[in-house]
């Protein structure tokens, strides 16, 4: 006999009610009790429910994405590459917006909120703060990223995927190249990433995640500048930095992007 006044089983609905975005059924207790030996209407909708819910694909729900800054871990003239932080978490977020089932938070409203998190709340570790914010935002997955560049002009990208809710690591993924190749990188762990979250993916939208062409990493530390500058409402100096990079690199499409937007405005 199934007795929906099991307080696991309430539990249990109420979980399954708020998975699928429904308002909870009438009072559980209040409940008209099935006949032994059978179930009600009722009784067969929630148990299929509550399969759904613990066989279903974590990520079928949606997902809903931000990228932290990426820290940077490089042992030679790390304050030289200190811009690439909130450039390469650009780059990552731009690159994950192409797949149009991908909610990403924008890095700006995620960076504003995390500096007023860090000013009420000092002494809480970076993580606990990223994630309280990310929660905030109502971003289900959170990414933490890491760089080091070698003085070899080697770059290695680390990131590790959190779920916000309970702050379990789901993956971590690392891609090492040479420093010119960093774009064709970020793609690289942008692909390895929506494959962890079981984001779908069209074959163009796949497609568009391997089309970046090689650009120096002078030109993506000033586009990184130029970001900075843009935070800041420094304007003319984003400009500066953009065509310089564009100067160094012709090619690099980002830079061309965020100058012609800063144009317009």
């Amino acid at each position: 006999m199934l007795n929906l006044k099991t307080s696991a089983f309430t539990a249990a609905v109420r979980k399954v009610s708020e998975r699928i975005k429904m308002p909870f059924p009438l009072r559980i207790e209040d409940s008209p009790q099935p006949a032994a030996g059978s179930f009600n209407h009722l009784g067969t909708v929630l148990l299929t429910c509550l399969l759904c819910l613990f066989f279903t694909p974590r990520q079928a729900e949606g997902t809903t994405l931000a990228v932290l800054d990426f820290e940077n871990n490089s042992l030679f003239d790390k304050d030289s590459y200190a811009s690439l932080s909130n450039g390469l978490a650009e780059i990552m977020t731009t690159e994950l917006s192409k797949v149009s089932s991908l909610q990403l938070v924008e890095r700006r409203k995620l960076r504003n909120l995390l500096d007023e998190v860090k000013l009420e709340q000092a002494g809480i570790s970076e993580e606990s703060q990223g994630l309280q914010v990310g929660k905030m935002l109502g971003a289900k997955n959170l990414v933490f990223g890491s760089f080091m560049v070698a003085p070899d002009k080697k770059i290695r990208l680390d990131l590790r995927i959190v779920e916000i809710e309970t702050g379990i690591t789901i993956k971590a993924e690392e891609a090492t190249g040479k420093a010119k190749d960093v774009l064709q990188l970020v793609q690289k762990l942008s692909k390895k990433l929506l494959k962890d979250l079981n984001v779908a993916m069209t074959q163009a939208e796949l497609k568009s995640l391997e089309d970046s062409k090689s650009v120096d990493l002078k030109a993506v530390t000033l586009y990184s500048n130029g970001l900075a500058f843009e935070d800041e409402g420094r304007i003319a100096e984003a400009g500066k930095c953009y065509k310089e990079a564009l100067r160094i690199s012709p090619d690099f499409e980002l830079a061309q992007k965020r100058l012609e937007a800063l144009r317009k405005n």
